[in-house]
């Protein structure tokens, strides 16, 4: 009767985390949701300086709006055995969807990281040219991750208590696939972005700090700030995936050899019973597993949180998402207003530079075009202007 009461209790346990974990998921996806459908209706509806990394930043906000539903949706089957609520051709979309706007992001971070080393290292960055070029960029990474992931497609399969699953098996080419994934979404993306970091490091040794605008330091510490995310994030996943990997290999191999063992003894005259062989069965294997798949299922959330920092990152330092962003949470309609006032210190700006002309070489359009604003919500408009 006590072992009963247990049972239910550990059952009761398991389905209130299970419960914890898909809200805890599904508030993130809300925020990701929300938060990538503000930044797309800043980038169509807002009036902003066309510039490419806003473009860039389009195309990795579509990805996230794409892959956030099928994640969660994906991921709550899984975690509640509920796999056979969905189809096969249903899973491989899913999956199909998921993959894709996983590599398209990776790619869009790496663009970005690009764009932030011509921003800090070119004076002619804010060029037409530089907007077609990251819009032709965004565009032939989506075409070509989505044909290049047509082949995964077939080897999803479709499990009733997992939902879907890369493969049935835990042989080697399973092995090199997960291998393949975790090097093209996030190993070799990291690299390029470090290798670029450096560069543009290099580069920018021959500029003085103070020479860069505030919206410029602003947007390259918006750009770090997705890539750090994007490190962190997912960098548990990624490790705890392929301990699962092996840990599963591990439990399967453990009970293949129980199961010779066990029709082994059948056929032999040894006195030793099968319940005593189950006994005398290590269990560590088992144990392990169910650890580390517990672990694994807190790192997707952990990995899915990326998705929803983002629009956080472009509200802080980006002026035109927050006020686009300010809009639609507040209901504020002061945009004319402040677009007004930023006119005015404009306005006065160029009378200071009139006067400083007239009145000696103390001050030129290039000095105060570049200088520091007490107002640093309308620096973004006047340095466009100026550019």
């Amino acid at each position: 009767m006590m072992d009963e009461v247990e049972e239910n209790d550990t059952g009761l346990e398991i389905n209130v985390e299970v419960l914890i974990k898909c809200v805890l998921l599904s508030l993130i996806g809300v925020v990701c949701i929300v938060g990538n459908m503000l930044v797309i209706r800043t980038l169509i509806f807002f009036k902003y300086p066309k510039i490419h990394l806003y473009v860039m930043i389009g195309g990795l906000s579509v990805a996230d709006l794409l892959k956030i539903t099928p994640e969660i949706l994906q991921n709550v089957i899984r975690w509640t055995h509920k796999g056979d609520v969905i189809t096969s051709e249903w899973c491989q979309s899913i999956f199909y969807l998921v993959e894709t706007c996983t590599y398209v992001a990776s790619c869009h971070l790496v663009a970005l990281s690009i764009i932030r080393c011509i921003m800090l290292t070119d004076r002619a960055h804010y060029s037409k040219s530089y907007v077609v070029h990251a819009f032709i960029s965004s565009l032939v990474i989506w075409v070509l991750t989505i044909l290049a992931n047509i082949p995964n497609v077939k080897a999803i399969v479709k499990d009733d208590d997992y939902g879907c699953l890369r493969s049935a098996s835990l042989n080697a080419e399973t092995e090199r696939n997960s291998y393949l994934k975790v090097a093209f979404s996030y190993a070799l993306p990291l690299l390029v972005i470090v290798i670029v970091y450096i560069v543009t490091w290099y580069f920018t040794q021959r500029f003085f700090a103070d020479s860069y605008s505030h919206r410029e330091r602003r947007l390259s510490r918006m750009v770090t700030l997705l890539i750090v995310s994007f490190g962190i994030c997912k960098l548990p996943h990624e490790i705890v995936s392929f301990i699962v990997f092996y840990q599963s290999r591990m439990v399967l191999t453990s009970f293949s050899n129980l199961k010779l063992d066990l029709d082994l003894s059948l056929n032999s005259t040894d006195t030793l019973s099968s319940d005593d062989m189950l006994n005398d069965y290590p269990n560590n294997g088992s144990d392990n597993y169910h650890l580390w798949g517990n672990i694994y299922e807190y790192c997707d959330i952990l990995a899915v949180l990326d998705l929803a920092l983002r629009p956080f990152f472009y509200a802080k330092l980006s002026y035109y998402f927050s006020k686009s962003f300010d809009e639609v949470i507040n209901c504020t309609s002061c945009r004319k207003n402040n677009n007004a006032s930023c006119s005015d210190v404009h306005q006065s700006r160029e009378g200071a530079v009139r006067m400083g002309s007239q009145s000696g070489p103390s001050l030129t359009p290039l000095t105060v075009g570049r200088e520091e604003s007490p107002d640093n919500q309308c620096d973004d408009i006047i340095e466009i202007e100026d550019d």
